[in-house]
């Protein structure tokens, strides 16, 4: 019965049916997806090609291990490694525009902190000491996932003192905005 049973187990895996294969579908998307946005979000660039051989290369190699299996122990291993490359393909065209997103969304939330740091500076006459200040409570203060906008006084020009907003992008760029009363305009910021 037990021997039964591994029997059973095991042709399920080795021969996945549309159940099966959906359910690595489902975990192959969001794996792709991450290894895109990992190891390729650089704020202002575009998508990076060479990204996708570091994930394409794995997959080849899982192609032609998978069928090789198959052939010699009559098993039907491509059926995964054809929808992971088939979802592959899928990720590449979904990746821009999931990219897209983070970073207008990341523009938004920045010009939203700008607009209410500049708010501040009026209301009270002076730059905040930081963001933990209650005035901006009510602020995202997270530019992409899990990196935090940071904020700093800088130098004094003039008798005008500025700050720069700034976070980390995931390759470790270093993207920020330098503000000051006189030259602030309420308009699009650039980041650089």
């Amino acid at each position: 019965m037990r021997l039964r049973c591994q029997q059973y187990q095991m042709n399920t895996l080795t021969k996945p049916g549309y159940y099966l294969l959906i359910l690595f579908g489902l975990l192959t998307v969001p794996t792709i997806l991450y290894i895109f946005y990992r190891f390729s979000l650089p704020f202002l660039n575009f998508f990076s090609l060479s990204v996708s051989i570091y994930v394409a290369t794995p997959l080849i190699v899982f192609l032609i291990v998978t069928f090789y299996l198959d052939i010699k122990f009559k098993t039907k291993f491509k059926r995964y490694s054809i929808l992971a490359v088939v979802l592959f393909i899928c990720c590449l065209l979904l990746f821009p525009i999931v990219k897209n997103f983070i970073v207008k969304d990341t523009e938004i939330k920045g010009q939203k902190l700008v607009n209410a740091i500049h708010s501040y500076k009026e209301l009270n006459g002076f730059w905040p000491q930081s963001l933990n200040d209650p005035y901006f409570i009510s602020y995202s203060k997270t530019a992409i996932v899990r990196r935090p906008f940071y904020y700093k006084l800088d130098k004094n020009v003039n008798g005008d003192t500025s700050v720069i907003l700034y976070f980390y992008s995931f390759d470790g760029l270093k993207v920020r905005l330098r503000i000051n009363s006189t030259e602030f305009k309420s308009k699009k910021i650039i980041w650089n």
